[in-house]
């Protein structure tokens, strides 16, 4: 059901697993917007770099990957706004999330 409403919207999602095929994909996409919502579920990240939760699969984007897609929307979009979801700490005993974060925020707010 949420994808079928997903579809229907004009939300553009953008897969793990599209992204890792075609890197330059986030250059195509037109929005009429000068600025979105970037909403980050962690468990985009690979399970074999973090397992960030339960749902975690492998498969997904390295930090580098995620950074460069942010960079990517970034000089395409304003950003409005970002959250980070789907974190669990106990499965994350490293602390490696957190460090993916920081960049993350650094990267948002010019600052690397």
């Amino acid at each position: 059901m949420e994808e079928t409403r997903l579809a229907k919207s004009a939300i553009q999602r953008v897969p793990p697993s599209l992204l890792k095929k075609n890197p330059d994909i986030l250059s195509t996409i037109s929005l009429p917007v000068k600025k979105v919502y970037l909403h980050i579920d962690l468990d985009v990240l690979d399970a074999d770099f973090v397992k960030v939760n339960e749902y975690c699969e492998t498969g997904g984007l390295s930090p580098e990957d995620l950074y460069n897609a942010i960079r990517t929307i970034k000089r395409r979009f304003g950003i409005a706004a970002v959250a980070f979801t789907a974190y669990d700490p106990t499965l994350d005993p490293q602390r490696k999330v957190p460090e993916v974060v920081g960049e993350v925020v650094s990267i948002l707010t010019g600052q690397v």
